[in-house]
């Protein structure tokens, strides 16, 4: 079970990370499908799937009214990196978010409720792939349209098998944004049955971002600096004597910032906890900052 788990997830191959086609797909992604990509990178993460206390159980996860419906009351390793569960999705390779990760997980409270007094049968979206029920009864469930998710966070009841009724209370207006964003996800999935698209990261930083991904695939692959310069700077002059004059300190520069975003746990900014950090900072001062951090900006 572990293997599945870990090829699931599996970042591009030895030779793969050679193509620029490999990562075509990755432009117009929002800022929570690049936390993924980077989350896929970390060696943390790989070590925390072979050793799952899910693996070797098979009362894991049923089948409910065509839901996959997963429980776990283990301690899972995956916590330590912001992640709730790996398992939910069965025909995507995705990831939940703990909410205190991901501020664009809406968490809502719920309590039953017939129909006729504002009740809602949560299983009737189409869109809905997955419920997870974590160690502390709260149920996560995963909506997904193409390559685009959404998750929402139930607190007060232990399942969705009755209609519920939805509240959320406004406990910190510096998220007011993400949370309109999750009610405008939540109202289309409900009543249109799709997600609204969504908000890619400026092209820019996608670019950079895309080079610091294929650069670091590059070292997993095996790969030299020189080898790695050539492509992603598209350029053999870095496999000569161009190295010393000016690839060396750039390779060396992507690589050091890609380490920070998989294995530092960078990517926990591009979820919004960046801005948790910066709060109350001067203009002078964020931009010191992100000069020393050596992260990629999700903002150009």
């Amino acid at each position: 079970m572990s293997g599945g788990i870990v090829s699931r997830f599996s970042h591009p191959g030895a030779r793969e990370w050679l193509h620029q086609k490999t990562y075509a797909s990755l432009s117009g992604r929002d800022e929570v499908a690049w936390a993924e990509e980077w989350l896929r990178r970390s060696a943390g993460f790989r070590r925390a799937l072979k050793t799952l206390p899910c693996r070797s159980r098979r009362d894991v996860s049923v089948i409910k009214d065509g839901i996959l419906h997963t429980r776990c009351a283990e301690d899972c390793p995956l916590s330590a990196l912001g992640v709730g569960c790996c398992r939910v999705d069965k025909d995507e390779p995705t990831v939940l978010w703990l909410p205190g990760s991901n501020p664009h997980v809406l968490s809502v409270t719920a309590k039953l409720a017939p129909r006729r007094n504002g009740g809602q049968d949560l299983r009737e979206c189409a869109l809905l792939k997955g419920v997870f029920q974590r160690k502390d009864k709260e149920l996560h469930l995963l909506y997904r349209a193409r390559k685009q998710t959404f998750q929402l966070a139930v607190h007060g009841v232990s399942n969705i098998d009755r209609p519920i009724a939805l509240q959320h209370s406004i406990g910190d207006l510096g998220r007011f944004r993400d949370n309109l964003r999750g009610f405008e996800n939540l109202h289309a999935l409900y009543h249109e049955n799709r997600l609204p698209k969504a908000v890619p990261a400026p092209e820019k930083a996608a670019r950079e971002q895309i080079r610091g991904l294929q650069a670091l695939d590059g070292k997993i692959a095996g790969a030299t600096h020189r080898e790695i310069a050539a492509v992603i700077y598209r350029d053999d002059k870095a496999l000569s004597g161009g190295w010393d004059d000016c690839y060396r300190s750039r390779t060396q520069r992507v690589l050091r910032n890609a380490r920070t975003m998989a294995d530092g746990k960078g990517y926990l900014s591009l979820l919004g906890k960046g801005r948790e950090r910066n709060h109350g900072l001067s203009p002078a001062a964020l931009q010191q900052k992100r000069k020393s951090s050596g992260g990629f900006s999700a903002k150009a």
